[in-house]
């Protein structure tokens, strides 16, 4: 008779494991972990146009800030990230010095409940918005929990270098912790711009940028924060300044991807960079996204032309666009 009690229990743990694992595959199945769709994009400054239409790097006035705003705007709205970061902002850029505000562009061709929240600073002494960064969400998605900006220059709260650093090194890093309505889960967010790395002036500006920002950022966050870093980060992927970045625990999601074989080929022939006559696609990758505690599902680059003020078809910046979808780990 005293030997029923222990079957009967043990029949009864049986039942409650198979009841209790059945519920948590039913709320897998119900519940995924909600994907995110990220973004960079170099938008090319107005002050680099016009130096780009007088140097013949541009072979046509179609990239003057007043006739490709609109262009760039469209891209943005297109790609219709969650979050993403921009490059190479300015006074014009953001409607400061012109009526060509990018914000109000992109605002314009979105429906009022998918608007984006835009993160810039004032990154000058002069108290301008010069060469800068900027990070767009979408308000429906994410809470904006912390937000500020860095410089890479070794005086982390100031746009200005060290002594013995050279001149141009005080890059800006803008960035903001967000949490996700979805999953409730927080992460911090990087928009970058290093050092063109290529430059006949080569100085280790650029490894002296990475070095900086994977230092600051790990002084910003706490140990185990899930982390996207996103930018154009003027480094191809064997360059030491992308190395300093990747071996500091950061994953790239193209270099990831492509290990698994999962990457397309139109991603895998060309770089992140038109020619310079828009006749064809660069081979340089100087635009990256980096992550830290995401799974990695598609990358990709949009080399679409888009119209431009007088209706013809031209690249709106000189970078494309790279975007990503990442999943929390």
């Amino acid at each position: 008779m005293y030997m029923k009690k222990p079957i009967l229990l043990t029949g009864f743990c049986l039942l409650f494991t198979m009841i209790v694992t059945s519920s948590a595959e039913a709320q897998s199945q119900k519940s995924p972990m909600p994907s995110i769709k990220v973004g960079s994009y170099n938008v090319c400054s107005s002050h680099a146009r016009k130096h780009g239409i007088k140097d013949g790097k541009f072979k046509t006035p179609q990239k003057y800030w007043c006739n490709s705003a609109d262009a760039v705007a469209q891209m943005i709205h297109e790609l219709d990230c969650d979050v993403i970061g921009l490059q190479e902002i300015g006074d014009t850029t953001w409607g400061l010095y012109g009526d060509h505000d990018l914000r109000n562009l992109v605002a314009a061709k979105r429906p009022k409940k998918d608007q984006y929240i835009w993160v810039l600073y004032e990154n000058h002494p002069k108290r301008i918005i010069h060469y800068d960064n900027a990070i767009g969400f979408r308000k429906s998605r994410f809470k904006l929990l912390d937000d500020g900006i860095f410089y890479l220059g070794g005086v982390p709260d100031k746009p200005q270098v060290l002594p013995g650093i050279a001149k141009g090194a005080a890059r800006p890093v803008v960035w903001v912790k967000l949490r996700d309505k979805v999953s409730k889960q927080d992460f911090y967010f990087f928009s970058i711009h290093l050092i063109l790395e290529r430059s006949v002036d080569n100085d280790g500006r650029n490894l002296y940028n990475a070095q900086q920002f994977v230092k600051i950022a790990s002084e910003l966050m706490p140990e185990g924060s899930r982390a996207i870093a996103v930018g154009d980060f003027n480094a191809h992927f064997n360059n030491v300044s992308y190395n300093c970045i990747s071996e500091a625990g950061w994953s790239n999601v193209c270099q990831g991807l492509k290990k698994q074989g999962k990457l397309a080929s139109h991603v895998l022939s060309a770089g992140s960079q038109p020619t310079k006559d828009e006749t064809g696609w660069g081979k340089w990758f100087p635009d990256h996204i980096f992550t830290k505690g995401f799974e990695h599902v598609s990358f990709d680059i949009d080399r679409r032309m888009l119209s431009t003020a007088d209706g013809t078809l031209h690249y709106p910046s000189d970078h494309f666009p790279i975007f990503a979808e990442i999943i929390f780990e």
